[in-house]
């Protein structure tokens, strides 16, 4: 599994060490201790090393221990620093994750996460459409409201799908990336 190139949070207090993945061959944890782990499918949880295995996650290659523990004091300031640096670094590699979905151009699950791929709505100029062909004033009279329905023109004078591809606008693709909560 190659780097994301993501340059690491700095997220800890004085005295306590920078955030940085360790490789299983470096070191493991204490034994119990709480940590993030990291498989070779590319999978990030919740794990705990027993001094022979981790728990939950097989494949393991690399953990790191959390930011803070929940018992652990933090001020407002620090609180926000950290929520600052790991908001800035989600949304780098939310980015990198997106440009790699629109590259493959489909939907991606990976454990708990999906990333949606979309291709974007497209539209058509309905009104160049029903003009080109010249429609009948009582077709368009007919579908006039306040504003000409000029979609409905277009179907009612049976405008070929040659000419509405030639009036078309793909839409932006795009991706949602969301995490799948068992029920």
């Amino acid at each position: 599994m190659k780097s994301c190139g993501l340059p690491r949070p700095r997220l800890r207090r004085q005295g306590r060490p920078k955030m940085r993945w360790i490789s299983v061959s470096e070191r493991l944890p204490d034994p119990g201790e709480m940590v993030l782990v990291r498989n070779s499918a590319g999978y990030i949880g919740s794990d705990w090393h027993d001094g022979q295995e981790f728990q939950e996650i097989s494949g393991a290659t690399h953990w790191m221990p959390w930011p803070a523990q929940p018992d652990e004091v933090l001020t407002l300031a620090d609180k926000m620093k950290l929520w600052g640096e790991l908001r800035e670094w989600m949304d780098e590699l939310e980015a990198q994750i997106s440009r790699e979905v629109l590259e493959l151009g489909s939907s991606v699950t990976v454990g708990k996460v999906h990333a949606t791929f979309t291709s974007g709505r497209g539209s058509y100029d309905y009104e160049a459409i029903a003009t080109e062909l010249g429609a009948p004033e009582e077709v368009v009279r007919r579908h006039t409201k306040s504003m000409v329905d000029w979609r409905k023109v277009v179907e009612e004078i049976g405008a070929p799908m040659e000419l509405r591809g030639k009036y078309y606008t793909p839409g932006t693709p795009g991706v949602a990336l969301k995490i799948r909560h068992e029920t």
